[in-house]
């Protein structure tokens, strides 16, 4: 998923599900240009598929792009999709169902060990970014609202949570494993005692 903006950086994050559904959040990437130009961050984002997570066929990438991304530049008309786009990251776009994606989120994370629940969802321990905004995703703070007479629901602030953003958008997308077919008569190529997982 990647999660555009005009003015603070551009983050995208990657997930991968095995064949039983369980899916793996496995990288992550913010766009380190001072201007944040999307020009070097799509050289990033392949490089990283390419490089990073092994993917040589860069196109097959399913790639989910947050909505608000395709709203023209009132001075050109195009946008920020439109640029992506001409740079090869082709995406679909993503729900902006933010409490779906919460639910999802909750639901994917349950873990009970008395009860046999375990999460549908684990995290690659190098990627920092992600693993700050787990831990310090922040919610409006209700207390004061209803302190106040209010009564509206509690939210997340919409601070520090554009990994996250985009892991809600993934799993509304709900993702599955699609398995290669793979011709064993041909056998392989090289010395084969290297091959593993």
């Amino acid at each position: 998923h990647i999660d555009t903006h005009p003015r603070t950086p551009h983050h995208a994050v990657w997930v991968a599900v095995n064949p039983d559904g369980l899916m793996y959040v496995v990288g992550e990437l913010a766009n380190h240009d001072g201007n944040n130009m999307i020009a070097p961050f799509c050289e990033a984002i392949l490089v990283y598929e390419r490089e990073v997570l092994g993917r040589a066929d860069v196109d097959s990438v399913v790639r989910l792009m947050e909505p608000g991304a395709k709203a023209p530049n009132p001075v050109d008309g195009r946008s920020m999709w439109d640029d992506f786009a001409d740079r090869g990251i082709h995406c679909m776009p993503g729900s902006k169902s933010r409490d779906a994606g919460i639910l999802l989120m909750q639901k994917c994370l349950q873990y009970d060990r008395e009860t046999g629940v375990y999460p549908l969802i684990y995290f690659f321990t190098d990627l920092s970014g992600v693993d700050k905004e787990m831990r310090h995703y922040v919610w409006d703070d209700w207390t004061k609202k209803v302190a106040q007479g209010r009564t509206q629901k509690q939210v997340p602030r919409d601070k520090d949570d554009h990994f996250i953003e985009g892991l809600h958008r993934v799993l509304l997308d709900e993702p599955s494993c699609e398995l290669q077919e793979f011709d064993y008569s041909e056998g392989f190529s090289g010395d084969d005692t290297g091959i593993g997982y």
